[in-house]
């Protein structure tokens, strides 16, 4: 399930990726094991983990790191040619308060800190 950036938030996810600017899209990818959690409240984010922006054929991705390259095969999406050698990174504690647009329902969810 993909949360479109808040339009206001977009120098807050470019400041986390130590970028001047985003292009237009990005998302945040969440994935839930239940229907119910499709009424989240937030987007969780490990302090000390970390996280990437990538770039891919349809739009741009906030991932785990260490997920980026299971959720992309799993997704079935190819990196855009152009950034495949590189993936801009950030700590899951710099994307803390960003907010994303629910997909479903008209209403903000930050991203917040969530260590367990």
């Amino acid at each position: 399930m993909g949360f479109p950036l808040a339009d206001d938030q977009r120098g807050k996810l470019a400041r986390a990726f130590a970028l001047d600017e985003l292009p237009k899209g990005r998302l945040s990818v969440i994935w839930t094991t239940t229907p119910g959690r499709f009424r989240n409240q937030a987007l969780n984010v490990h302090p000390d983990y970390l996280y990437s922006l990538v770039e891919t054929e349809k739009g741009s991705l906030v991932l785990a790191n260490d997920l980026k390259e299971a959720c992309l095969s799993r997704f079935g999406l190819r990196r855009r040619a152009q950034s495949s050698a590189f993936d801009h990174n950030a700590p899951g504690k710099a994307l803390e308060l960003i907010n994303f647009k629910h997909p479903f329902y008209e209403r903000l969810r930050p991203s917040t800190s969530a260590s367990t």
